[in-house]
């Protein structure tokens, strides 16, 4: 007698023990995070700069000069637009906070839409994860604009997804006027050959540049120039600059070695400049496989980790923008994705038990050597591994016969 068909399993409605425990460290993690923003860092400190950048150039003096490191404003004339719009509820950092929060809930909520988890346990964890992801909370204690170019980029995804071109470029135009370093995107954009998303992000940031120039005139487009050029090239072996190129220079530093920063800075912008253009250039030449939306939402999240890790300059905040990738990893490689976040999750624990209590030491003192190499590892290993994650999913992916895209329906 023939045996009967089995049953198919049925999904599991919890997660596995192993991950059950990760998450409940990284919100454990999250929690002293937190914990650590009350002793460590000042209140709305990011936000202080910008209120002063929008109330000097409204008394006619500079924005943007003289420039300091982590001390001036750096972003687009728009941004403080954006800012003096704002100013006009009243008491802004409450209404920042809110807004903040409100686009850091929006973008999960489109980035969620876009991905399809084999768990149903999954989407919900990807949520909790993401919510207490703690370089999002570092942006909300500090007043930083992350979580609003989040959602701007999120947004740029999901009507590129969606097939809505013209929306997509509107929001990849917000997000670099507010932020300058997503940028790269154009590249992304270039190498698929998207010319109605580049089109409607011209129109949208020379218009709302127009907007800032009857605002303010001329004087801080240039102001802005002169900075801009600068934020991509000095370089701090500070303990709070968990940039490549700040970890390894105090790892020679540590080591004895001696290696000029800006030599190292120089190897790394041109390793860098090398592996855009590489995968710009492989993109191009395979545009047909580039079809498949799957294939798109990879290489959008391989370049948000090439934005993150690019410039010299990286505070643990700049991690908030890998929530875009994290969640497609999630989806993918569930346990691995949790890992990654975890390690990603001690940065702030490593930095206060390592670097800061150091007695008689000062965590701006590149003299403190073995010790201040705690600061970055976690955060830099973390996204090491996501990285390898979406490679990982982006060459599976490419091995796989190109499908039309009649038959690409998004199920998310």
């Amino acid at each position: 007698m023939a045996n009967p068909p089995r049953r198919a399993s049925p999904s599991r409605q919890i997660p596995p023990l192993p991950v059950a425990i990760m998450i409940l460290c990284y919100v454990l993690f999250g929690v002293y995070t937190f914990y650590w923003h009350r002793t460590t860092m000042g209140y709305l400190g990011d936000l202080e700069i910008y209120i002063r950048a929008m109330d000097s150039v409204r008394a006619g003096h500079s924005a943007y000069l003289p420039y300091g490191i982590g001390q001036s404003f750096v972003y687009s004339p728009v941004a403080l637009s954006l800012l003096t719009t704002l100013s006009l509820t009243g008491e802004i950092s409450g209404f920042w906070i809110a807004i903040s929060v409100i686009g850091y809930g929006l973008a999960l909520t489109l980035l969620l839409k876009l991905m399809v988890f084999p768990e149903s346990w999954q989407r919900i964890l990807a949520l909790i994860l993401m919510a207490a992801l703690a370089p999002f909370w570092e942006t909300l204690y500090v007043g930083q604009i992350n979580a609003i170019v989040v959602l701007c980029l999120a947004a740029c995804l999901y009507y590129f997804d969606r097939e809505q071109p013209t929306l997509s470029g509107i929001f990849l135009a917000l997000a670099i006027l507010l932020k300058t370093s997503p940028v790269i995107l154009v590249i992304y954009f270039v190498a698929l050959r998207q010319l109605r998303v580049l089109v409607a992000a011209t129109i949208t940031g020379i218009g709302l540049s127009i907007l800032s120039l009857t605002q303010f005139g001329l004087t801080p487009f240039f102001e802005f120039s002169q900075v801009v050029g600068r934020i991509g090239t000095e370089n701090t072996a500070s303990s709070w600059n968990i940039s490549v190129v700040s970890v390894t220079t105090r790892f020679f530093h540590a080591m004895i070695i001696p290696i000029d920063p800006d030599t190292i800075g120089s190897v790394y912008k041109l390793i860098f400049v090398g592996i855009t253009l590489a995968l710009a250039g492989y993109v191009w030449f395979r545009s047909a496989h580039h079809r498949d939306k799957s294939a798109r939402r990879i290489l959008f999240s391989l370049f948000v980790i090439l934005m993150t890790l690019s410039s010299p300059l990286v505070w643990y905040h700049h991690s908030t923008f890998l929530v875009i990738p994290f969640v497609l990893a999630l989806s993918s490689s569930f346990p691995w994705a949790t890992a990654s976040l975890l390690i990603m999750q001690i940065e702030r624990w490593a930095f206060n038990a390592v670097a800061l209590y150091v007695e008689h030491f000062s965590a701006y003192d590149i003299n403190l050597g073995r010790p201040t190499l705690a600061a970055g590892l976690p955060n830099l290993i973390g996204q090491l591994i996501l990285t390898g994650i979406i490679v990982g999913d982006y060459i599976r992916l490419s091995h796989q016969p190109v499908i039309s895209n009649a038959v690409l329906i998004d199920q998310g």
